[in-house]
């Protein structure tokens, strides 16, 4: 084939690739879990319109200030809080729907509060993985090259489907946690939630100029395997009473 071919095809295998590392697991969790329930599929729904509104909020504080656009330290707390917030309004009127959900038992299945949590997470972690990374994944299309600003030797693609999952999974990973902590009013759990939210937002700073983009990812995974397991002796905790 010619080069012009085999660069186009080197680009599709990159794309579909890459795809499949960041959405795979995402796709398996909605195929075997929330495909299975309509009203975890209204519950994603939701949480990602939820994830929406905190974002279009933030952005709000972005563009506020222009001299702070580039000023992380500015608009990361501010996006990080808004999640939040608006994380725990989700879960007050979706405490609120469950009593009238009661009173529809006979015509539709209900899921338990693990399932729901997850949803939750599912929802927003994959709305935010689309906005921020599908968008760069379809230039992997193309004939060019993209590399990590802070690791030049490091295709960005690749980088940012990495990246992606384990976003996904931290989403999914801090609404289990802070549902369980809204729930029980475990207001400290809520603050770590928030507090690791934080710092995984600010490890992302690595990635530009300046930074050690193995450092962000490497430090990310450890807080998302940290919550994983921490997540896993609630849920099992849960499960025993």
């Amino acid at each position: 084939p010619s080069r012009d071919k085999l660069q186009e095809r080197m680009g599709l295998f990159l794309f579909f690739g890459c795809l499949l590392i960041a959405f795979s697991p995402a796709v398996a969790i909605f195929y075997f879990t929330i495909a299975q329930s309509p009203t975890l599929v209204i519950v994603t729904i939701g949480s990602s319109f939820f994830w929406l509104i905190s974002i279009l909020l933030s952005s709000v504080f972005w563009i506020a200030i222009p001299p702070l656009k580039d000023v992380p330290f500015w608009i990361i707390p501010w996006a990080v809080l808004f999640q939040e917030i608006f994380r725990i309004i989700f879960f007050k009127l979706y405490q609120k729907s469950q009593g009238s959900a009661k009173q529809t038992a006979s015509l539709m299945s209900h899921p338990d509060e693990i399932q729901a949590s997850l949803a939750f997470g599912w929802g927003s972690g994959v709305t935010q993985a689309c906005i921020s990374y599908v968008t760069i994944l379809m230039n992997a299309t193309g004939p060019a090259a993209a590399f990590v600003p802070s690791c030049p030797s490091v295709n960005l693609f690749a980088f940012g489907a990495f990246m992606a999952l384990c976003w996904i999974f931290l989403h999914i990973f801090w609404s289990v946690l802070a549902y369980d902590a809204f729930k029980n009013r475990t207001w400290w759990l809520l603050g770590v939630v928030a507090l690791s939210h934080l710092i995984s937002a600010f490890l992302t700073t690595l990635n530009v100029h300046g930074g050690n983009c193995w450092a962000g990812l490497i430090l990310n995974y450890l807080m998302m395997i940290i919550l994983g397991i921490v997540s896993y002796i609630l849920v099992s905790k849960r499960l025993r009473r």
